[in-house]
């Protein structure tokens, strides 16, 4: 999984309720994550998850089903990696090893 995850999260604001994800499981972005062939994914909103190709960035079709799905997520990368998010640090940066 050795690539790099950019969120931002300017405009999210808290969920209420989010589904129970394994903690292993990254949801949607889990098959990106694991391509070696992506160097970066870049996740700006739940329908806004962008990849790094070859140097090439695009837009990509994976989405979050919900934006309480993708800040469950981010946070459990988040304290994966030892950071925080919320609104005094609404973005997080981190390499996944």
């Amino acid at each position: 999984m050795g690539s790099t995850v950019t969120f931002h999260l300017a405009e999210l604001e808290s969920a209420a309720e989010a589904r129970s994800l394994d903690a292993r499981d990254y949801g949607p972005i889990t098959p990106l994550l694991n391509d070696d062939s992506i160097s970066e994914v870049m996740v700006n909103g739940a329908g806004q998850i962008y990849i790094e190709r070859k140097g090439q960035l695009s837009l990509s079709d994976v989405t979050f089903a919900s934006e309480a799905d993708l800040i469950r997520v981010i946070r459990e990368i988040a304290a994966f990696v030892g950071r925080r998010i919320d609104d005094d640090s609404p973005m997080v940066d981190c390499r996944l090893p």
